[in-house]
């Protein structure tokens, strides 16, 4: 009775080669080994699917090779036994590097700077796509990339963070299906988390510190000796921030309704954000202050702070009897 197996049809191998080296590069980059050294490849062999890989046979170390050619855009050579002129590690080694962000916000611009001129050279469409997913990343972590420092000021770095997304979902397109399926949830995160900072939490943050400014001013300008100037800075402060709660409701709907992800809005959002705007949005509809564009401002407010109520109900979270002093504080954060 013979002992040899048929052969695997050379599209079963490919899929398999390709689903493994996909998830072996995602767990590289963006994984559990994304945690090692950024210099040093994994020294632990037994956990790199793709030295199996190369040892199966000689079609399995062809299709490999070829794999890995083509996703790193590395050059082939094909006489003899098979092999790459370049090791993939060096250009996953320089991905990694960029996820060291330097300690200030000059840094900061600089990398940011850097990756944008990335996105312009002839790199590997799968390392583009997780060089964009980070610079994404970093444009929602850290405000100091939104200062006007960077590119003529906010609408500069929504214009860099346009093309970022741009290229993202560009370079996304070319990268091969193995590779599109592991990166798709990765994708999808980035930019549901980069939509949520970019349309909400900037606006509640503005709100929520205008909201300290006025509970500041709000002593003087009940005082006697409050003067004509005072009133009227207090009265605009009131009516900047009464546009701007009704922007956030606006910017709700519309991201609402336009909604295209997997995962749904609130639970994307999540309680922790919704009781926080909710804490914040109730201590301004209950506030008991002086100012002749309050009652605008605090009617705005209501709407908010009852839509947000309805959405934690939604989310099976707990009534609070009071507003809750540090939720406002970390909104302000």
């Amino acid at each position: 009775m013979s002992t040899l197996r048929p052969a695997l049809p050379s599209e079963v191998i490919h899929a398999i080669v390709s689903t493994t080296i996909a998830r072996y590069v995602d767990d590289l980059i963006f994984g559990s080994l994304s945690t090692a050294n950024t210099e040093t490849e994994p020294i632990d062999q037994t956990s790199n699917p793709v030295t199996s890989l190369l040892a199966v046979s000689y079609q399995f170390r062809q299709v490999t090779l070829n794999v890995l050619s083509k996703a790193f855009a590395l050059p082939l050579c094909k006489e003899g036994l098979w092999r790459l002129e370049q090791k993939p590690w060096t250009k996953i080694k320089s991905v990694r590097r960029s996820w060291t962000w330097g300690p200030t916000p000059e840094s900061h611009r600089s990398q940011l700077a850097e990756l944008l001129g990335r996105m312009g050279t002839p790199e590997s469409p799968v390392l583009c796509v997780y060089l964009a997913i980070h610079a994404i990343n970093q444009l929602a972590l850290h405000q100091d990339l939104r200062s006007p420092a960077l590119r003529g000021g906010h609408f500069g770095v929504i214009g860099i963070l346009l093309l970022f997304r741009s290229e993202l979902n560009h370079q996304y397109a070319k990268c091969p299906p193995a590779f599109q399926e592991v990166l798709f949830p990765r994708l999808e995160a980035c930019s549901l988390r980069n939509d949520i900072s970019r349309f909400y939490e900037a606006s509640v943050k503005w709100i929520a510190n205008t909201w300290n400014r006025l509970k500041q001013y709000a002593p003087y300008v009940v005082a006697n000796e409050a003067t004509v100037e005072l009133l009227e800075l207090f009265d605009s402060i009131l009516r900047d921030a009464t546009v701007m709660v009704f922007k956030v409701q606006d910017i709700d709907k519309l991201l609402l309704r336009s909604w295209s992800y997997s995962i749904p809005a609130d639970t994307a959002i999540g309680v922790e954000r919704l009781t926080t705007w909710h804490a914040l949005f109730d201590e301004i509809a209950n506030w008991d202050g002086p100012g002749a564009s309050l009652p605008a401002l605090q009617g705005a407010a209501k709407e908010l702070r009852d839509n947000y109520r309805v959405r934690l109900d939604g989310l099976g979270a707990p009534q609070a009897s009071h507003p809750d002093a540090q939720a406002i504080d970390a909104a302000n954060q």
